[in-house]
Order: structure tokens, then sequence, then C-alpha cells
């Protein structure tokens, strides 16, 4: 069953709640709050520093979800019905996005973060690209910059705070990807070849010189199935032949897979990366920024 059919049920069921909350209550006028809706975590911290408590925020996966793997729920076409703006990734990060969107009736602008990025591309039988985009610090600036235009745009009386709010954290990103790219600068050649979950780091390879030897699910997207034992064992070869010092797991698959491989392969599980969503409130993965640093932290500590 794809994703589409899994999901039918539960418009209909969104669809008598939008039409129960229409006939309960009274006509009201427009909230003078921009009214946010965000596909997944990562985007959620951006959308909240440029926003700076200006608008009213709700993520759809929240921090710790898969967006790949997302169900979405009858309270989330109401979300989408409600909303004055979504924003979303893109390059078909979001698979579900649109069927939800439609089924809502929605007039919200669709802001995608990822507009005027250079995409990398990626063979998986045919032809991909790969929607990790905020790996690269370089992408997450832009993705900042993109949301406070549409922003100023969509509430221009707020238009000079959203874009004051987005170059003061546009600073800290500048900041940061200096500080990751001269931490990845201190590992040797052979240090900074790894073996992850999922296909998700490209973007991070290629800005920082980290060479992505392999994926125990060989995909940009985690709803790919096990890989076969001939998979398994081409894998098992790379890392052999390539010296590869540790595999890492990442925060929302499941890690005896990679635990399995790593055991086989003879290298040890080099810890948790947070690539696709954030982590908990209070987290050191938290925000974006802490979750970069925390990833970049447990790459340097594990092949050292």
């Amino acid at each position: 069953m794809s994703i589409f059919e899994s999901v039918k049920p539960l418009f209909a069921a969104a669809l008598l709640l939008l039409s129960a909350a229409c006939s309960a209550a009274p006509a009201s006028l427009p909230t003078a709050r921009l009214r946010v809706v965000v596909t997944f975590s990562v985007l959620g911290d951006f959308v909240g520093r440029v926003a700076g408590g200006m608008a009213d925020i709700n993520v759809l996966v929240p921090a710790g979800g898969d967006a790949h793997e997302y169900e979405p729920a009858p309270s989330d076409v109401v979300r989408i019905a409600d909303a004055d703006v979504i924003v979303e990734n893109g390059v078909g990060f979001e698979a579900w996005l649109d069927m939800l969107y439609q089924s809502s009736g929605s007039k919200a602008t669709r802001i995608i973060a990822s507009e005027g990025i250079k995409l990398r591309e990626v063979a998986e039988g045919r032809t991909v690209h790969d929607p990790h985009i905020w790996h690269d610090v370089r992408n997450a600036i832009r993705m900042v910059n993109n949301i406070a235009e549409a922003f100023a745009r969509a509430d221009a009386p707020n238009a000079v705070q959203y874009q004051a709010n987005a170059a003061k954290y546009v600073a800290e990103l500048d900041a940061l990807d200096a500080e990751i790219a001269a931490k990845i600068g201190t590992l040797s050649e052979s240090q900074r070849r790894i073996v992850t979950t999922h296909d998700s780091l490209g973007y991070f390879g290629a800005r920082y010189g980290v060479e992505m030897i392999g994926s125990v699910i060989d995909s940009v997207s985690t709803e790919s199935g096990e890989p076969s034992a001939q998979e398994m064992a081409a894998l098992i070869e790379k890392i052999h032949t390539q010296h590869v010092q540790a595999i890492f797991v990442e925060n929302m698959s499941n890690p005896r897979l990679v635990e399995r491989v790593a055991q086989e392969a003879g290298v040890r599980v080099g810890g948790e990366l947070f690539t696709d969503a954030l982590g908990a409130p209070g987290s050191v993965y938290a925000t974006y920024i802490d979750a970069m640093r925390a990833n970049v932290r447990t790459l340097s500590e594990a092949v050292k």
C-alpha cells in the first residue's frame, strides 16, 4: 500500500473535524499573527529563529520523527487548512505533503526552503535528487534567507523584523560553517572516511571533505528495505579496502542493522548522528546549530 492510499481515511476524518469546527465556532476576524505550518523539526528551528516569536508555528513531524515515513493524522489536515503559510523542504523529502495540502482545501502559501540550492544527484536505479540539503551550512543559510523573504511578503508590517532576525541567525551560521570546516580539517584523510545508516550526509561530505564510503541502506530515503546479502558483502568489502574506522547510526533508524554490519566488518559503531531530525528540547541536539556541533564532535571522537 502506498503512503497516499494509507492516508486517505485520515482525510475523510479530518473533513468531519473541519466541518464541525466551522459550524460550532462563530466567525472571527483574521489573526494578526502569521499562522505557520512547518513540515519537520530542522525547518521548525529555522522558522522559529526567523519568526522570533511573531508567528504561531506548528511542526508536523516532531523532534526525533522520520519525515520519510511520516503518516499524517486528521489533525494535520486541520492545521494545513488553517495556515497562512506552509514551510517545506521540497526535493521530494515530504512525499505525503501534496495530497495532504490538496485534501485540506488550504489556501496557504507554500514556501519551498530549498529554492535556488544546487542539488546533489544520486543514482538509485534512476537518478534522484538528495533532499538532505541542510547538512551543508551554506545551504542552511540560503534556506533561512528564503524563509525570511517569504515571511516578509506574507506579513509586510513585520518584514523588517523578520529580515533582522534572519541576519542575526545567518551570522551564527557563518561562524558554525567555519567551525565545522576547522574541526574536520584536523582529521587525516583516512579518518574522514565514514559509513552511515542511509545516504543522508552527501552535502556534508562534499562541503567539509568527509568521504562517504557507503551507507547500510543504499538510498536517500529510510523507506528503502534492508540490503541484500550481496549488497551487505559489497559494503563490508568497501569498509575493509577503504580502511573505514567507524560506522554511524542515525537517530531515526533502527541501530541493529548497523551493529550487524559493524560486527561483520570488524569495526566499531562510532555513535549516533542526528541527520533527518533534531533531538528533544533540552538535549544537545535540540537546535540545528547544537545538532551539527554534536554530530561533528561524535564523528571526530569516533575516529581518533
